[in-house]
């Protein structure tokens, strides 16, 4: 086992969940700026970037992709539809299930927003090698299919 783990993290530097906030919230005002010249609010983003992936999912397949609450769901999907952003329709294979799908709008924003927030990838990422990249990736993948894998409950225990 590595030492490091044995003990518990308090430098703030050393902890994983502090650093991944804090980065988070240096790099969020960025993005609102760049998606407000759009008229994309920040709900609206993530649900986005999943239906440029993969147009026609359920609102139960976006909320998991998101990691979003379902509440926060319904709202995104309700503020895309009044912007003329999706259309939603019934899905031929599961009556009690819709299929969300970009409209032409929706699909338009893709190719304003994306340049844009490369940018700030851009300056995010400057000095990082490739390597380093790849590697902050595959342990990025590894965290989140292990919190996937557990829910807060399992730990309740331990608090």
């Amino acid at each position: 086992k590595n030492d490091a783990r044995e003990a518990l993290e308090y430098s703030l530097d050393d902890s994983i969940g502090y650093m991944l906030s804090v980065t988070d919230r240096r790099m969020t005002p960025y993005l609102k700026i760049c998606l407000m010249s759009e008229g994309i609010s920040y709900g609206m983003w993530y649900f986005l970037r999943v239906l440029w992936e993969e147009d026609g999912l359920s609102q139960k397949e976006l909320t998991h992709r998101t990691g979003f609450t379902q509440p926060t769901s319904v709202e995104a999907v309700r503020n895309m539809k009044k912007r003329g952003l999706i259309r939603i329709t019934d899905n031929p294979n599961d009556a009690r299930q819709m299929k969300i799908y970009l409209t032409e709008a929706g699909r338009g924003i893709e190719n304003k927003l994306l340049p844009k927030v490369a940018k700030i990838n851009t300056v995010a990422l400057e000095g990082i090698s490739n390597a380093d990249l790849e590697t902050m990736r595959k342990v990025l993948r590894t965290i989140r299919a292990n919190m996937d894998g557990h829910s807060p409950e399992d730990l309740r225990g331990d608090f």
